[in-house]
């Protein structure tokens, strides 16, 4: 038997891909419950499924991200995002399973700033979304490091996949259908390719050690970020429709809850490729243009 890897969130975009990955590899024993297999908000379910199967390799993708229902309503939020990773680590030290955590977490988890975050800064969130998403990085740490536990943190940002419709196949269905899109030019992140993201995690951190705890794993982006008009202007440029179906908007005429300017600085170690050269494969992979 390979190395036994739980994903937790497998149906989700990134599980999604994680899960196509290690399926396909014999060195890997894949779990991956299913919600009604097993609540992992029920801390004595969660308990009794990792004492049962003992995972060498725990994968958290699982989370809520609705950002305005969680602002509306923040406790299912908190209580899967933040107390789940706590959860985690505590369970594995109580059962003293030496597996490694690895916990998916968001650029979210900072706010307003011009420059890259790195991996040293603290967290500074400016809506519930982000909160829950930070408090669920200091408890996993808080009890791993109590525990003696490996664990690491990957923050990501814009992530799309084949599996979910995200910000680059609504916009590209708009596109092809001759439909207007309002694409905001005051939001900046790091596009990323969930694909990629899932083939470094696998690369790096399930087949290698990694020095650092906290990753910042994206896309190639510039030093100042991407912002949502650039990147469907590079999603009409990819499909060869006319950019002026994209229309420049500002976020807050889009969105109802604050969405932050945080662009994460690239870990050293994390080669995934330029983000536009990865918008461009995604579209001709998906739409073949």
């Amino acid at each position: 038997m390979g190395k036994k890897i739980l994903i937790l969130g497998a149906s989700g975009l990134l599980g999604q891909e994680l899960s196509r990955v290690v399926t396909s590899n014999d060195n890997y024993n894949v779990l991956q419950p299913a919600h009604n297999e097993l609540d992992l908000t029920k801390i004595d379910a969660l308990e009794a499924y990792i004492s049962a199967h003992k995972p060498e390799f725990i994968i958290n993708c699982a989370a809520l991200i609705n950002v305005d229902k969680i602002e509306e309503d923040p406790l299912p939020a908190f209580q899967l995002n933040a107390l789940v990773p706590g959860h985690l680590a505590s369970i594995c030290a109580h059962l003293k399973i030496k597996g490694v955590i690895i916990q998916m977490s968001t650029s979210y988890v900072f706010g307003h700033r011009n420059t890259p975050f790195t991996e040293e800064d603290s967290a500074c969130p400016i809506n519930m979304y982000g909160k829950s998403k930070a408090l669920g990085e200091t408890l996993l740490s808080s009890y791993a490091n109590k525990g003696n536990l490996k664990y690491y943190i990957i923050r990501t940002s814009w992530l799309y996949s084949r599996f979910r419709d995200t910000f680059v196949d609504e916009t590209a269905k708009k596109l092809l259908s001759k439909i207007t899109v309002n694409a905001t030019v005051d939001q900046y992140g790091n596009p990323t390719n969930a694909e990629h993201l899932a083939s470094f995690i696998i690369s790096e951190l399930i087949e290698k050690d990694h020095p650092q705890n906290i990753i910042h794993a994206i896309n190639k982006t510039p030093e100042s970020g991407v912002n949502r008009y650039e990147w469907a202007l590079a999603i009409a440029e990819a499909l060869g429709v006319s950019s002026d179906l994209v229309i420049a908007a500002k976020a807050e005429n889009i969105f109802k809850t604050p969405r932050p300017r945080a662009i994460l600085q690239k870990s050293q170690k994390c080669n995934m490729p330029d983000w536009r050269e990865s918008t461009n494969q995604y579209i001709h992979l998906k739409y073949g243009q």
